[in-house]
C-alpha cells in the first residue's frame, strides 16, 4: 500500500518536475533567443498540415515596425551686390571694399558657426556613445538576471522529477 502510493506521488512529481523544467527552459528561450524559432521549420509545417486537416486555416503572424528620424539645419545668407548708378570709380570701389569687408565678416561668422556646430555634434556623439554604452551593460545585467530567474525553475523542475523517479524507484523495490 505504501509502495503503491510512492510509486504514483513519484508519477506525480515527476510529471509536475518535467513541466517545471519545460517551463523555465521555455522562457529562458523566449529572453534569449533573439527572434529564432522555437519549434523546428518541420514541426510548424506538420501542425499547419494538421491544422488543414482539420479544416482549420492557420492565420500568419503579422509584425509592422516602423520608426523615423529626421534632421534639418539650415543657414541662410542674403548678399546684395550690384552697381551704383552714376558713381565715380573712387565710390565703386570704396562699394566694393565694403562689399568684400561684410563677406569676410559673414565668411568668418559663418565659419565659427560651423565650428560650434562641430563641437556640438561631437558632445552629442560622445554623449551618446556613454549612453548606448549604459545601456548595453544595463540590458546585459538584466539578461543575466533574467537568465537566471528563468533558469530556476528549470533546476527545480529537473530535481523534482529526479526526487520523483526516486520515489518510484522505492515504491518499486
Amino acid at each position: 500500500m505504501l509502495q503503491d502510493a510512492l510509486t504514483h506521488i513519484g508519477y506525480a512529481l515527476e510529471l509536475l518536475g518535467l513541466a517545471v523544467a519545460a517551463f523555465g527552459m521555455w522562457r529562458s528561450w523566449k529572453v534569449n533567443a533573439q527572434g529564432a524559432a522555437f519549434w523546428p521549420a518541420w514541426m510548424r509545417t506538420a501542425y499547419f498540415k494538421l491544422a488543414r486537416l482539420w479544416g482549420q486555416t492557420p492565420q500568419p503572424i503579422e509584425k509592422f515596425a516602423s520608426d523615423s528620424v529626421h534632421v534639418t539645419d539650415s543657414a541662410d545668407v542674403v548678399l546684395t551686390v550690384g552697381r551704383v548708378a552714376g558713381a565715380t570709380v573712387d565710390e565703386r570701389l570704396d562699394s566694393l571694399e565694403a562689399d568684400v569687408d561684410k563677406l569676410k565678416v559673414t565668411s568668418q561668422e559663418l565659419a565659427n558657426q560651423q565650428q560650434n556646430h562641430m563641437r556640438t555634434l561631437e558632445r552629442a556623439v560622445q554623449v551618446m556613445r556613454r549612453e548606448i554604452s549604459d545601456a548595453q551593460q544595463t540590458t546585459e545585467r538584466r539578461l543575466s538576471a533574467q537568465t537566471v530567474a528563468d533558469l530556476r525553475p528549470a533546476a527545480f523542475g529537473v530535481a523534482l522529477a529526479a526526487f520523483g523517479l526516486l520515489l518510484q524507484w522505492i515504491g518499486s523495490g
